[in-house]
């Protein structure tokens, strides 16, 4: 959001958004795990 924002938006700069849809939740820990891997 901060980037649609502004640089005066109110979002802290350490959020991380989610935009989960209808997967399977095995599917979606996996991704989730593998993208933290690498942080």
């Amino acid at each position: 959001r901060k980037t649609v924002e502004g640089p005066h938006s109110l979002v802290a700069p350490n959020l991380i958004r989610l935009s989960i849809g209808i997967e399977d939740a095995d599917d979606l820990i996996a991704d989730i795990e593998q993208a933290l891997a690498v942080l």
